[in-house]
């Protein structure tokens, strides 16, 4: 597989040393075989040696590294070679219950233990060799963001579908002893791995304590679309009651040993179990935010924080609205009343249901913009709507259904603007536009 080079890096050093985007890397101090890992690690090198290919030719580029200025160069695959896919065919795995004609990208399943310690994408570990163990303890690849699931290995084999799955206490003990640290997701499914195979993994886990930084437990995420799958349910509100106990449980005990570990479950869990939503302390540094861990309660204290840096903030002739999922209204409702009666504003939080995903989606994050002009395009004409940037790809304003923001906001007829997902971020970019929209 080529190495191309996507972009330069303006004043680097690899501009310097005439390096250009379109080119191919060869190889990387007299290894073919490199990746990502290589590439970073060689930043360090004093002298750096190329084989690169551009144009029908191949020549030597030699770097002499000074380190006054970076190395600058961006590969067409984040990983420099080929992504490493999921060797497993979980019962429960989202992709299988997407829609069909989405982006290629959302379709990827990466497993690939080098994307997990540089983005913090989950891996499962089964298709991580003795040797690549033995790199990532090599490498200090820490932490890395391991799905778990359960402990047992039979039933670990029977969720992934994959006869390699059932190592996974023998691997995380590797890499402990290697120094290894590590973020923890269980997936869990009702009936299946929750209950007393939940306590079954959190009593492994203790074991763990010291290297896990933090653990959380998400549920089962169900679309509309699982007419040939494993049959799954959602968890009831004792279902839901139950891991929130078991969860906290676990928590305080291993807290006794680690007192900076963080044994979480999800918000969802929650709201489905009718309860509040723990303080901050819960969460420590919120290190499964992505995960919809903690977020109702950061969104919540930080928009606290902001009416208390703000306190004669006024917002009488705001008439605005914020785009939300089913979970989100839960989670948001109160902090929304709270901002409407201290500014004296009228913040409408609307919820979108999930259509596009058979409805039964409930996270903001994944809210379609054919949704949002079917359900509420009617209550949104002329006015100013805000829209949580964690609805749209990272670096492009398009939803998951494809629509752009602009064809959005041409078909509402409203005027839309993107907000941090925060609640300090959110209000900052009220008060910015307020009354100027």
């Amino acid at each position: 597989m080529k190495k191309i080079i996507s972009d330069v890096e303006s004043g680097s050093l690899g501009e310097k040393a005439g390096l250009r985007a379109g080119m191919a890397v060869c190889s990387l101090n007299g290894k073919e075989n490199f990746d990502i890992l290589d590439w970073l690690y060689c930043e360090g090198d004093k002298k750096i040696e190329l084989v690169c290919e551009g144009e029908g030719e191949t020549f030597d580029i030699m770097i002499e590294n000074d380190y006054s200025a970076p190395l600058g160069i961006s590969f067409e695959s984040a990983v420099i070679d080929k992504t490493k896919l999921c060797a497993n065919k979980c019962i429960f795995c989202f992709l299988d219950q997407m829609p069909k004609g989405l982006r290629e990208s959302l379709y990827v399943r990466d497993d690939d233990y080098r994307l997990s310690f540089l983005y913090g994408n989950y891996i499962t570990l089964t298709n991580v060799s003795d040797t690549q163990l033995e790199r990532i303890i090599e490498m200090k690849l820490s932490p890395l963001y391991i799905s778990v699931h359960t402990t047992n290995p039979s039933l670990r084999e029977k969720m992934m579908k994959n006869p390699k799955s059932g190592r996974i206490m023998e691997q995380l003990r590797k890499l402990r002893e290697g120094g290894i640290e590590f973020n923890l997701q269980f997936v869990l499914c009702p009936g299946i791995n929750d209950g007393q195979e939940l306590i079954y993994s959190m009593n492994d886990m203790m074991e763990l304590v010291g290297s896990i930084k933090s653990l959380s437990c998400v549920p089962v995420g169900l679309t509309g679309l699982r007419e040939t799958l494993y049959p799954l349910s959602g968890f009831s509100e004792k279902q839901a009651g139950d891991v929130i106990d078991i969860m906290s449980y676990y928590g305080l005990k291993a807290r006794k040993i680690d007192s900076e570990v963080c044994f979480c479950a999800s918000d969802e869990f929650y709201f489905l179990a009718g309860r509040d939503i723990p303080t901050e302390i819960y969460y420590k540094d919120y290190l499964q935010f992505e995960n919809g861990v903690g977020m109702a309660r950061s969104f919540e204290d930080s928009a606290e924080e902001f009416l208390r840096d703000n306190p004669d903030l006024n917002l009488e002739k705001a008439n605005y609205c914020l785009i939300t999922g089913v979970l989100g209204k839960k989670a948001l409702g109160g902090i929304v009343e709270r901002i409407n009666s201290v500014c004296s504003c009228k913040l409408e939080l609307m919820a979108v249901k999930n259509d596009f995903f058979g409805g039964n989606v409930t996270a903001s994050g994944l809210v379609c913009g054919c949704d949002i002009i079917k359900q509420v395009k009617e209550s949104l004409k002329g006015r100013t709507v805000f829209i949580p940037e964690n609805m749209l790809k990272e670096d492009e304003d398009i939803f998951l259904d494809g629509l752009t923001l602009g064809e959005l906001e041409e078909a509402l007829g409203a005027k839309l603007i993107v907000t941090p997902s925060d609640g300090y971020g959110f209000l900052s970019k009220v008060k910015e536009i307020y009354p100027d929209d």
